[in-house]
């Protein structure tokens, strides 16, 4: 999803990592085949050079969460 934000401005709506298949949903009426291109290249070129990802928990009443909805302001994509 920082990937797409970073790229194109695309903001996430919601998520869903799952094994065989993670997706986004993003606050976007379309998404060209061209951008989609670019998102997977440049997630999987962060996966091939293992670029570090954190990982937090928070409760849904923490005070962070509404920050995460605006843009992860505690993990940003290494460009």
């Amino acid at each position: 999803t920082a990937v797409a934000d970073n790229l194109f401005g695309l903001k996430t709506t919601s998520w869903e990592l799952g094994r065989l298949r993670s997706v986004i949903e993003l606050d976007n009426p379309s998404v060209t085949a061209e951008q989609v291109a670019a998102i997977e290249q440049s997630v999987n070129e962060k996966i091939r050079d293992r670029v570090p990802v954190c990982v937090r928990e928070l409760s849904l009443d923490d005070p962070e969460v509404e920050q995460v909805w605006k843009g992860c302001v505690v993990c940003k994509v290494q460009e």
